[in-house]
């Protein structure tokens, strides 16, 4: 399956130096980007988000390129299992179906 998203390894800094802390959370931005510097997006705290919910949030938004690949590899192995071994996965392929249909169209 062809992705569009930006390829190559995702990675957080936090507390990116050229950030100010927000006059709330006193928590600085949160950048992510790959390897060669490309710029994915800035996560920051809004609202009453605490600095590790922040933190969580980034980790996770870096973490979504693997997270696609690993739903993309596992589904046929799954829809497998359902078809020749044992039934009742059919709940869990409708969920990674629709996690790879919400981040690839």
């Amino acid at each position: 399956m062809e992705t569009k998203h930006t390829k190559g390894e995702w990675l957080i800094e936090i507390d990116h130096p050229e950030s100010e802390p927000t006059a709330e959370n006193k928590c600085h931005m949160i950048e992510i980007r790959t390897k060669t510097f490309e710029w994915i997006c800035s996560v920051m705290p809004y609202g009453k988000k605490s600095k590790e919910e922040t933190e969580a949030n980034a980790k996770l938004i870096a973490a979504a390129p693997d997270l696609l690949e690993a739903l993309i590899e596992a589904l046929p192995a799954v829809e497998e299992l359902n078809g020749e071994f044992q039934e009742g996965w059919e709940d869990t392929i409708n969920k990674i179906k629709k996690a790879i249909k919400k981040a690839t169209e």
